[in-house]
């Protein structure tokens, strides 16, 4: 953080911000910055041929406050506020940082509206540019000494001859931009375009290259023959070989690295960029390192200029080195190239120590990391002394905070004596005191040579809290989207503007397994599902999950209703295929509360899968559902010190199963349940005589069906999730922008009447599941054709209101008990106007007048009852409102109203003026008297439609 102590003055803030980019950029060209939140651009140094540095700043609360970057040194990022922030209260301050935040908000935004925009405008550029290997050799790719490749276009633009290398992203190799380079050899990436990446050769078994520039990259795969992959520039590589690890998982990465030798940081610090940064992604990926070794070493970097120096023979030499020092490492054979994480580096032969993976002075301590341990020499020590081992492999990889950055540790890489890697996280506060607890979790993780020699852990110390290290990570305590990415336990899918790593060590460790290709889980899971409503249903609610959280919806639970031995754990099973072993990520019922809230955390913007409802009573499901998994929020706690700890939040989609409901469990047990409670814990019983299955004819076809599902979904899983998250980061601004419109239309086609705003709100659940389904279908996840989930989902839904009703929850109980009352009542309780007889009433609840009875000879041709409002309240209102009872009770016709519109009758004396006026001897006959009056006539007619 750079901060200026000066006065309150706009002048002065916006002085000490320009002094603190020349501060951040000695070399850079600014004079002035505009300070009303958008960006100012500026020459890094007087060797860019373009603004490559830039400030963004804004005002709040009287503070300036900026972000100021580099595109060239993307690595350093700069925050600024003005002297006046110290100044400020505490809520001031609050406020400033929420505007600092929201400030990158809208700047992501904007870089990501530009690079859409971008994107569509690529084809068209591209389409009228002709093959490059059609037009006359480019003067670039003449002294270059090269020819161009497939996919290079060219042509004349604004006057001059330009190449234009096509830049793609993700597994599918999407265009998203372009790079130009014109008869100079000046290199520009599309205004706004998404940096990428450029593929020479096809795709095969063998090792694969990847490159910085397009020239090294020719130079490479003519040399080798092996595909190669342009990144662009060194920042971009990191990223390029994460989506290549994942779509090619065994396959060698061999990244060939620009030795920039000469470079230097903003600041004048030496930095070979090009080594360190291809050090750092092998480090975190696994593969090799090759390095370009020349004759002569003045201005040459890559190894398109040791082609040019040497020729193509040697660049293959240089790289077959490299490769097969790695092969025949011990630490590192071929077989674990691939892991990620390994943590196993080897260079080519310009490093003198192919063992050696990076190395720092401390102090008088020059640290080095090599594949067989951490290393130390004293350079205080007369003499050449050799290294001395402190330990067993570790490596910083960066440091470590949470999102309020709090919570500072440091990201460390070890090995066992197995020579398997493990990631820790040691927090800062692990190196109070006297050290023992980072000790422990070195121990314990398998490092060695340290725990018993004091100078060892001496200096083992220094290295871990001293270590110098541009790379940040964040550590987030939950699973699910964060910033763009999707965070799982043991790694993150997308690639977000720094690292992201799970951190809480109060959560279950809960990894997504996988076992076979993505085809094979379609073939033999998913395709088999197509037709029976109620596998489709499940699978799409696993689909759907994830798009929870940009759907805007509520968390909900689907609830498969049915016997025994129907298929319902099952299709529970083939739902959790989608993301993991079934076996592994399936969980019970049978749990306390906080065991709850740590499943349902662990299960965020994801499919929680419950068996065994049975297992449960209904007090704890009730208590589970309400204040647990449906509102997604978890109980408040206090700390140790007394102070309330961070609540737990979550987003889930509930897949349950049982043989019951929890209407039926909660009126069992005497309870009862709330309709906010119903909506969201939905009953779909099953399909019919099989089960869940209406594809087939017979119970044997049901069983073999079902055991082949088993068997295939313990052979393929896992693959279907990581896919469907991929496509959706891929595909996010596409699918957020139409997932509501989906979901309305989704809606509309499942339930179009708008008779009750529950089932409406419902039917919106159901419609999320069936946009997930035919998302997922579209994408290619599922095999099936489009509007299979949309089918299933109609099914599903009307097997639900089959038990459920279209009437509105809280009415149909009213209603439910009211004719329940006359039902056990209307005989004994109720004194019957027309017999001359008086006969004694236990109890009493009103009086009834039915038809072909005369009072004072007067014919009554209908049927009432006649309560007054104190019995109305006692025994008809359960708890409820009166007047809330009563207008349901006059909405379905139950209770007859007044001439003036009111729920309750003046029932007059002896004089009987209108059919609703009633003569008793009960009555005062002086006095007026309110009464309810009940139609028996439709209270009959409702108790017959059950």
């Amino acid at each position: 953080m750079v901060s200026a102590k000066l006065p309150p003055s706009s002048a002065d803030a916006v002085a000490a911000l320009i002094d603190a980019v020349r501060r951040a950029f000695p070399e850079c060209r600014i004079d002035s910055i505009k300070t009303d939140g958008g960006i100012t651009r500026f020459k890094v140094d007087g060797r860019d041929a373009k603004e490559s540095g830039w400030v963004s700043a804004g005002w709040s609360h009287g503070v300036l406050f900026a972000t100021i970057g580099s595109w060239k040194y993307s690595s350093e990022q700069f925050s600024f506020r003005s002297g006046d922030y110290d100044r400020l209260a505490p809520d001031e301050k609050k406020a400033v940082d929420s505007a600092i935040r929201s400030q990158a908000v809208r700047l992501g935004k904007e870089r990501e509206s530009r690079a859409r925009e971008a994107q569509r405008k690529v084809p068209f550029i591209l389409r009228k540019q002709k093959a490059a290997k059609d037009c006359p050799l480019h003067p670039y790719l003449e002294r270059k000494g090269l020819t161009p490749c497939k996919g290079m276009m060219q042509g004349v633009h604004d006057g001059q001859n330009k190449l234009y290398i096509p830049q793609y992203w993700g597994k599918e190799r999407e265009l998203v931009s372009f790079q130009t380079i014109n008869e100079k050899g000046e290199k520009r990436h599309m205004a706004g375009g998404r940096k990428g990446f450029f593929i020479i050769g096809d795709d095969d078994e063998r090792p694969y290259c990847l490159a910085e520039g397009v020239a090294t990259a020719l130079s490479v795969h003519l040399a080798t023959g092996l595909q190669c992959f342009c990144a662009f520039d060194a920042d971009n590589v990191p990223k390029v070989a994460g989506l290549l690890r994942s779509t090619f998982p065994d396959r060698l990465l061999v990244v060939c690295a620009d030795d920039d030798y000469l470079l230097k940081d903003s600041r004048g610090r030496k930095s070979n960029k090009g080594i360190k940064t291809a050090r750092m992604t092998v480090s975190r990926y696994g593969g090799v390192v090759a390095v370009p070794v020349f004759l002569e070493h003045e201005g040459r970097t890559d190894f398109d200029d040791m082609r040019q120096e040497q020729g193509l023979d040697a660049v293959k030499a240089c790289i077959d080195q490299a490769v097969a020092a790695y092969q025949a490492s011990p630490s590192s054979p071929a077989a674990s190239a691939a892991m990620p994480s390994s943590g196993n580096v080897s260079a080519g032969s310009a490093c003198s120590d192919v063992d050696l993976v990076e190395e720092q002075q401390i102090g008088n301590l020059c640290f080095r990391l090599k594949r067989g341990g951490l290393f130390c020499k004293d350079l205080t020590q007369e003499g050449d002394a050799p290294d001395t081992q402190i330990s067993s492999f570790v490596q910083v990889l960066g440091l470590i905070r949470d999102v309020n950055s709090m919570g500072w540790g440091r990201v460390v890489s070890v090995k066992d004596a197995d020579d398997k890697a493990h990631r820790l996280i040691i927090p800062a506060s692990a190196f109070a005191g006297n050290g023992d607890e980072w000790r422990k979790m070195l121990l314990d993780a398998g490092v060695t040579g340290f725990a018993h020699n004091t100078q060892n852990r001496k200096q083992l110390s220094q290295y871990l809290q001293s270590y110098r290290t541009d790379k940040r990570v964040r550590s987030v305590d939950r699973v699910g989207w964060f910033g763009g990415a999707y965070v799982k336990a043991d790694c993150t899918i997308g690639q977000p503007e720094e690292e992201v790593i799970f951190r809480n060590d109060e959560a279950e460790y809960q990894p997504w397994l996988s076992a076979g290709t993505l085809q094979d889980w379609i073939d033999n899971v998913s395709l088999p599902c197509a037709g029976n409503s109620r596998l489709v249903f499940s699978l799409s609610v696993a689909f759907a999950a994830p798009l929870l959280e940009m759907s805007g919806q509520e968390n909900c639970c689907f609830h498969l209703l049915g016997g025994s031995s129907q298929g319902k754990s099952s299709a529970l099973k083939i739902a959790s295929s989608v993301y993991s072993a079934p076996d592994k990520y399936m969980r019970s019922w049978r749990a306390t509360d906080n065991g709850l809230e740590a499943v349902a955390s662990m299960h965020n913007d994801g499919l929680l899968a419950l068996d065994e409802f049975s297992m449960i009573d209904a007090k704890a499901i009730l208590r589970g559902i309400g204040y647990i998994l449906i509102n997604g929020i978890g109980k408040t706690r206090a700390t140790k010190g007394g102070a309330g700890r961070e609540v737990k939040k979550w987003r889930v989609m509930v897949l349950s199963s049982g043989e019951e409901s929890l209407a039926s469990k909660a009126e069992k047990e005497g309870m009862r349940i709330n309709a906010g409670e119903e909506v969201r814990f939905l009953s779909i019983e099953s399909a019919g005589q099989f089960g869940m299955l209406e594809t087939v004819s017979s119970s044997e076809e049901a069983g073999a069906l079902i055991k082949r599902l088993n068997e295939a979904i313990r052979r393929y899983h896992g693959t279907a999730g990581s896919s469907l998250i991929q496509k959706v980061i891929e595909n996010r601004p596409d699918i957020e922008a139409g997932l509501k419109d989906w979901i309305e239309g989704f809606r509309r086609l499942i339930y179009p009447s708008d008779k009750s705003a529950q089932i409406r709100r419902v039917a919106y659940s159901f419609a999320l599941v069936v946009a997930g389904g035919e998302i997922a279908t579209k994408y290619g996840l599922t095999g099936w054709q489009a509007g299979e989930a949309l089918e299933a989902g109609k099914k599903c839904f009307a097997a639900f209101l089959a038990s459920f009703g279209e009437m509105n929850r809280e009415e149909k109980r009213i209603l439910d008990h009211v004719a329940s009352v006359f039902v056990r009542h209307g005989s004994a309780r109720f004194e019957d106007l027309a017999t001359d007889k008086s006969r004694p009433i236990i109890e009493r609840i009103g009086w009834k007048l039915f038809s072909d009875a005369g009072v004072d000879g007067l014919s009554v041709q209908e049927r009432y009852y006649y309560v007054r409002p104190q019995q109305f309240r006692a025994e008809f209102c359960n708890g409820m409102p009166v007047r809330q009872v009563a207008d349901v009770l006059a909405k379905y016709d139950f209770i007859v109203k007044d001439e003036q519109g009111r729920n309750s009758v003046l029932v007059a004396g002896r004089s009987v003026k209108a059919k609703i006026q009633i003569l008793s001897p009960s009555f005062n006959p002086k006095k007026a008297v309110r009464c309810y009056v009940f139609d028996a006539d439709v209270i009959d007619a409702y108790g017959s439609d059950d």
